[in-house]
């Protein structure tokens, strides 16, 4: 059994809770441009909003390692509904080539991603509202 399982009655709960708790964004439907990029020190996280919307949709920030915390890994987390992570040309093409580019993310299942000195995206096609993610800079 996978250790990350939850009863689907308790995955429900967590959905209605989100969605209620929190009011849903429609992220952008163009990915973040370069003067968005927000640089995560080492051990520092970041929780996006909850958010939907039809077709692709981005978040509204690019981020990075802050350089001389142990390299260009950030650790990503899709939650309520799965995701993609990926560099500008990553998320730019898979919009407007219907060609899916970047990193899958799994619902619930940490994702360690570099794209080199270049920022990161998260993106995800027509989210299930109260959908969010968890990007951080840390180890293990």
């Amino acid at each position: 059994m996978d250790s990350n399982a939850i009863p689907v009655k308790k995955a429900r709960n967590r959905i209605k809770y989100r969605q209620t708790a929190f009011p849903t964004q429609t992220y952008g439907a163009n990915p973040p441009g370069t003067d968005t990029i927000y640089v995560l020190d080492y051990g520092s996280e970041y929780n996006s909003n909850p958010f939907s919307g039809n077709g692709w949709r981005f978040s509204g920030k690019q981020f990075k390692a802050k350089s001389g915390t142990g390299g260009d890994y950030l650790r990503w987390t899709s939650y309520i509904d799965s995701g993609r992570v990926g560099n500008y040309n990553e998320a730019y093409a898979t919009k407007n080539s219907g060609t899916i580019q970047g990193t899958a993310l799994e619902i619930g299942v940490p994702i360690w991603n570099s794209e080199g000195n270049l920022g990161q995206i998260y993106y995800a096609y027509n989210p299930l509202a109260g959908t969010y993610y968890n990007v951080a800079n840390i180890n293990g």
